[in-house]
């Protein structure tokens, strides 16, 4: 079944379960995605008001550093409205697109950066996780020196979505 011919209250019994492993068609179609349109996406967050805001950012698949399970991973500027709604909720939805194919992930919200913590993670792993997604979006760079500092100074996070949930347009 697609997104469009599961009403929402069978999301939880039926293609979205968070204990079943992602289906490797789903898995390669996030990717293939990811890879349409450079791995800009769309992610909306929730404003205290229950509102949306929206961002458009750059994100990639790839494995979290920890488990090896595959995740979003993205990297988000500090003191951003983007960062501080996403503090309030441990989840996130994001969507990649590539002309008319659409595929959305949502899952658990892990951030680890100068303000934010997180389990399993020492805050001297900020800078190579940082790195670790930059790596992934766009490969090496000629200067780490100086992508460390930028990253400092902006007080950038490293921001993980877990692929609890992936669905797509039909076809």
């Amino acid at each position: 079944k697609t997104a469009y011919e599961i009403r929402p209250r069978d999301w939880s019994s039926d293609v979205c379960s968070s204990d079943l492993s992602i289906d490797p068609a789903k898995l390669q179609l996030v990717k293939d995605l990811v890879k349409a349109d450079n791995g800009w996406a769309v992610l909306p967050t929730a404003r205290p008001d229950g509102s949306v805001q929206s961002s458009v950012v750059t994100a990639t698949i790839m494995d979290h550093p920890k488990t090896g399970e595959p995740v979003i991973g993205f990297l988000c500027r500090g003191g951003t409205i983007k960062i501080r709604n996403m503090r309030r909720t441990p989840t996130a939805t994001i969507t990649f697109r590539g002309g008319s194919k659409w595929v959305t992930v949502e899952g658990k919200l892990t951030m680890v950066g100068p303000e934010d913590a997180a389990e399993g993670f020492d805050q001297a792993e900020v800078p190579q996780l940082l790195r670790g997604i930059e790596r992934a979006l766009r490969g090496e760079s000629a200067d780490w020196a100086a992508f460390d500092k930028n990253m400092a100074d902006q007080q950038r996070a490293a921001a993980y979505i877990a692929l609890d949930r992936v669905y797509s347009n039909p076809g």
